[in-house]
């Protein structure tokens, strides 16, 4: 955990980032879904459930940019712990609150967001705030990777993942090569133009032979 979160954080304007981070679709208002917490919890003592409703609502503040509402709710639900299956999410909504504040280092804002969720909309959420931090921190295939977990495929994603695979060191190419299949299809495409990029004909023979490969995948489809 990050134990050192600090426990106030500064009123301030929301952190502009050119990649919306994707929110959570919830029909309640804040002020309902707390209510419902209370109900849930006088009627049933279901922890699991109050506190499912509690990070709805603190994920609502955090949409409508009430910070301090929102950390009122996550510090007592840190303090008091939750169950496994709220923890990453908490884990998220706080690392989301202290977001882009200097009360909090861009390296305890990952520890947040790790272990990723299996699956669906919480980790989408979590590789899109990883995106931009490690953005922030100029680990550009950590952040390429990242949004290419998180990112619809479009050309305007392929050519947003491509620009920061170009502006990558060779040795954090080298590295996403070893580790990162999701960032392989970008990384062969870049040793394709460097290999062939002084033959217009070399060139157009590689892409024949690398659209067959990749075929269907978002770096064929929407050649950046």
């Amino acid at each position: 955990g990050c134990g050192s979160t600090p426990k106030t954080v500064q009123s301030r304007a929301p952190v502009e980032s050119n990649t919306q981070v994707p929110v959570v679709n919830i029909n309640d208002s804040p002020e309902s879904l707390i209510k419902k917490a209370r109900s849930a919890w006088e009627d049933n003592h279901d922890a699991v459930q109050r506190n499912r409703y509690l990070l709805d609502a603190a994920d609502l503040y955090l949409q409508e940019n009430e910070s301090t509402k929102a950390q009122a709710i996550l510090l007592s639900l840190k303090e008091d712990g939750v169950a496994e299956e709220n923890r990453l999410r908490l884990n998220f909504l706080i690392a989301t609150l202290y977001n882009g504040d200097d009360a909090a280092s861009d390296d305890e804002l990952l520890s947040l967001l790790s272990p990723l969720a299996t699956a669906g909309d919480l980790k989408r959420r979590q590789q899109a705030l990883r995106a931009t931090i490690l953005e922030r921190k100029h680990d550009w295939t950590g952040a390429a990777e990242a949004y290419a977990e998180s990112l619809e495929p479009s050309a305007e994603s392929v050519e947003k993942i491509w620009a920061l695979v170009n502006r990558a060191t060779p040795s954090q190419r080298q590295q996403a090569q070893a580790s990162s299949a999701t960032l392989r299809p970008y990384l062969a495409l870049y040793d394709l133009a460097a290999t062939e990029g002084l033959s217009p004909a070399g060139l157009s023979r590689a892409l024949v032979q690398f659209n067959q490969v990749y075929r269907g995948h978002p770096v064929s489809e929407y050649m950046p």
